[in-house]
């Protein structure tokens, strides 16, 4: 905090005072750090008085004090399949990062299968993976710096069309068929 007298009339600043959460007022030395506040937001009144008495109005500022880390999810769209482990998706199935903080996320990174992290701007998709296993790892950093620590998401692209076959036993078709059956 710095104050100063810039009235027509000067007689110099004699002190400043501030106050936490509506609490005592107190003489201002030196730099307010805020570490030893708990998480949540919190009111700094302060004010300044010249030598002959003269009183600042008092002014206020919020100050939110963030400790906790944004958690993000992942929701992977269609088409896919859950019944199997790694969720199986095709290459156009997109994966959406969403992202809950207290406050507000500065940036959401994510890597699939070890390449660079990017930072995240919209729905994954896998484009450019081969078919087989896939790893997605991600994780976001809010506006305080606060690091979720890293999630990893496993899944398996799965670009291959099933082949049908076709089999019968001629003797239980009615009527029986003898003979050469074509299939195409």
């Amino acid at each position: 905090l710095t104050a100063a007298d810039t009235g027509a009339i000067q007689s110099g600043v004699a002190r400043i005072e501030y106050s936490f959460d509506g609490g005592a007022w107190r003489n201002y030395t030196n730099a307010l750090t805020f570490t030893a506040l708990p998480a949540g937001v919190h009111t700094l009144r302060y004010r300044s008085f010249d030598r002959v008495e003269n009183a600042e109005t008092i002014r206020t500022v919020e100050i939110v004090r963030d400790t906790t880390p944004p958690v993000t999810r992942s929701i992977i769209g269609s088409p896919k399949d859950i019944a199997v482990v790694p969720t199986s998706i095709r290459r156009f199935t997109p994966i959406v990062l969403s992202v809950s903080d207290e406050t507000a996320v500065r940036s959401t990174m994510y890597s699939v299968n070890g390449d660079a992290p990017v930072v995240y701007t919209g729905p994954i998709l896998m484009t450019n993976e081969d078919e087989g296993p896939t790893t997605i790892v991600f994780s976001s950093t809010d506006i305080f710096m606060n690091a979720e620590t890293t999630r990893t998401l496993f899944i398996q692209i799965d670009e291959t069309a099933p082949i049908t076959a076709v089999s019968f036993t001629p003797s239980v078709l009615d009527p029986p068929v003898s003979g050469l059956v074509r299939a195409g």
